[in-house]
C-alpha cells in the first residue's frame, strides 16, 4: 500500500514516515505542494496524508487539485493543529475523508489509516457522476453529453470537473489555478479565462439550461437548472 505524504516540517514528514513504513506501506514524501503533485502525477498513492497548513500554499487546495484529477476514489486524510470545530468541518466537507490532530500520536495514526482504508475499500473506480445531461468518466477522463463524447483537452476536462463539482458555487480564478494547474508562477488569470471561453462553446449549454456565467472581477460560477449530482456505473 502507498501513501502519498505531503509535510513541509522535515522532523514530522521523517517521523511520519517512519512509522508508516515500519507498519509495512511504502512512503513517497513532499515538503511542498508543487514536488507533491509532481510525485502524484507520476505514480498515484493509494491513501494521501497533507498537511493542512503550507507555507506557500494550502492543503485545501491540494485536496480540490485531487478531487479534480483522482476523483474520489483516492482516500485523504489531513493534519492538522487547529482543531477548532469549524476548521475540521470546512476541510471534511472539502472532501477529506478523515482527521489527525497535532501533535500525532503513533497507535493513532497507524489505526485510524488502517480503518479508513477498511472503509473505503469499495469505493469503484468505475464509478461516474451525472450532472443532468452530462456525465463525466474520471478514468477515461471524459465528458459526455446524453451519451456523446465531448472534444475537450485535458486541462478543459479537469477544469469542468472542477467546476461541476462546485456547481452552483463561485469559483475564484485563484481556486480553479491552483486546483487544475498546481502552483505555477507562469501562469495568470488570464489562463483561466482562455479555457472557460473556450469550455463554454464545448458544453453547448444552450441545449441543457445549464449556464456558466463570469462574475465580475471575481471568477466564475456553473449554474445546474436543479440537477443533483448521482453516481452512475458502468455497466
Amino acid at each position: 500500500m502507498r501513501v502519498g505524504l505531503l509535510e513541509d516540517d522535515d522532523n514530522q514528514r521523517e517521523l511520519l514516515t517512519l512509522w508508516l513504513e515500519y507498519e509495512g506501506y511504502e512512503v513517497e514524501s513532499a515538503a511542498t505542494a508543487a514536488r507533491f503533485q509532481q510525485l502524484v502525477r507520476k505514480s498515484p498513492p493509494d491513501l494521501a496524508i497533507l498537511d493542512w497548513n503550507l507555507p506557500e500554499s494550502s492543503g485545501a487546495e491540494v485536496l480540490s487539485w485531487l478531487r479534480t484529477h483522482y476523483g474520489l476514489g483516492m482516500p485523504v486524510v489531513f493534519c492538522t493543529a487547529r482543531i477548532a470545530h469549524s476548521d475540521l468541518v470546512h476541510a471534511l466537507e472539502s472532501g477529506a475523508d478523515d482527521y489527525l490532530a497535532k501533535p500525532l500520536v503513533r497507535a493513532e495514526v497507524v489505526a485510524r489509516l488502517n480503518a479508513l482504508l477498511r472503509r473505503t475499500a469499495h469505493r469503484d473506480s468505475q464509478v461516474d457522476y451525472q450532472f443532468g445531461a452530462y456525465r463525466i468518466d474520471p478514468k477515461r477522463k471524459q465528458l459526455l453529453l446524453e451519451g456523446e463524447v465531448l472534444p475537450l483537452t485535458q486541462r478543459e476536462f479537469d477544469l469542468a470537473f472542477y467546476l461541476f463539482q462546485h456547481q452552483d458555487t463561485l469559483v475564484r480564478r485563484d481556486q480553479a489555478l491552483a486546483a487544475v494547474w498546481g502552483q505555477s508562477a507562469e501562469l495568470t488569470t488570464r489562463t483561466v479565462d482562455n479555457h472557460v471561453s473556450r469550455l463554454r462553446r464545448k458544453l453547448r449549454t444552450e441545449q441543457t439550461h445549464w449556464r456558466l456565467t463570469a462574475v465580475y472581477q471575481q471568477g466564475y460560477r456553473l449554474e445546474s437548472p436543479g440537477h443533483n449530482v448521482t453516481p452512475y456505473t458502468h455497466d
